[in-house]
């Protein structure tokens, strides 16, 4: 099965593997992982948050996400000025 490229408007990539997302899609399922628990009072004040690390889903590297090299010329990733095939 072949998947098409989606131009990304923010588009990342994963620094050891080379994935590409959406900056948007790295705050949600399967890029967060959470690594510590808060401590949930019933007193809001007293609460502290969980805390998440963003993590690669294809290699598992935590925190590799740099922003992906656009084309110079339509600013986007993969580039749709040119027809795939050349």
């Amino acid at each position: 099965m072949i998947v098409p490229h989606v131009p990304c408007d923010d588009p990342v990539r994963c620094q050891r593997c080379g994935h590409v997302a959406e900056r948007g899609h790295l705050a949600g399922p399967p890029y967060a992982r959470q690594s510590l628990r808060g401590i949930h009072h019933l007193a809001p004040g007293d609460c502290e948050p969980d805390e998440y690390v963003t993590v690669c889903p294809d290699c598992g590297a935590q925190d590799p996400f740099d922003d992906a090299v656009t084309c110079a010329e339509c600013s986007s990733y993969p580039c749709i000025c040119t027809p795939l095939g050349r």
